[in-house]
C-alpha cells in the first residue's frame, strides 16, 4: 500500500493521528461488492411504490424518465449521505476504508456528486478506471482524481491495540534477553 500524504481524522476515533494508507484494489472491490448488495436492497425498497403507477401510463417515456431519475437520486443519496457524514459506506466500514479529501476530511456534497457521476465512467470499460490505481503513482483510480478524493485504509482500534500489545511484548522480550546477554 502507498502511504497517503495526509493523516486521517475520523470523528469519534481515539486514534486520529494514525497515518492512513491508500487502499488497494482488493479492499476496494470487497467494499464495492458489499455496497452493491446493500444498494440493491435499498432500491428494492425504494421501488415498492412503483407498481402503484397506473399501467396505462407506466410505459410512457416521461414516466420512465421520472422513475429512472428517482432511482438514480435514491442511489446518490445512499452513497453521498455516508460519504459526507463519516467518509464511509457500510461496505467501506467493513473493510476499514475511508473516503477523504486532500485535507483529510470526508468530502462535501459537491465532491460526493462529482464522484458519484464519474464513477460509472471509470467502471464501464471493464473496471479499467478502478484497476488504474495499480499503476498510478499515488494509488488513485480515475474517479479519485476527478473528484479530488481518495480511499484510504486504516486499521480499526482493536487491530491497532493488538499491534501495540505485540510491539510492547517484543520490546519486553528484547529487553529481558539483552539483560541476560542474549539476543531476542
Amino acid at each position: 500500500m502507498k502511504p497517503a500524504a495526509d493523516k486521517m481524522d475520523n470523528p469519534g476515533s481515539d486514534n486520529s493521528a494514525a497515518v492512513a494508507q491508500v487502499a488497494g484494489l482488493g479492499r476496494r472491490l470487497g467494499a464495492l461488492l458489499y455496497d452493491s448488495l446493500l444498494l440493491v436492497a435499498v432500491l428494492l425498497l425504494a421501488g415498492l411504490p412503483l407498481p402503484l403507477i397506473p399501467e396505462s401510463v407506466q410505459h410512457q417515456w416521461p414516466i420512465q424518465l421520472l422513475i429512472r431519475g428517482y432511482l438514480l437520486l435514491v442511489s446518490f443519496v445512499f452513497f453521498a449521505r455516508f460519504w459526507t457524514h463519516s467518509g464511509q459506506t457500510l461496505g467501506m466500514r467493513t473493510w476499514h476504508l475511508f473516503m477523504i479529501t486532500s485535507q483529510g476530511q470526508p468530502p462535501g456534497w459537491g465532491r460526493a456528486l462529482l464522484r458519484f457521476m464519474t464513477a460509472p465512467i471509470a467502471l464501464l470499460p471493464l473496471f479499467l478506471g478502478l484497476v488504474w490505481l495499480v499503476w498510478d503513482e499515488q494509488g488513485l483510480a480515475w474517479h479519485d482524481h476527478w473528484s479530488g478524493t481518495r480511499i484510504v485504509h486504516r486499521a480499526d482500534q482493536a487491530t491497532l491495540r493488538n499491534m501495540n500489545k505485540a510491539s510492547t511484548l517484543n520490546t519486553s522480550v528484547g529487553k529481558a534477553a539483552a539483560s541476560k546477554g542474549g539476543t531476542p
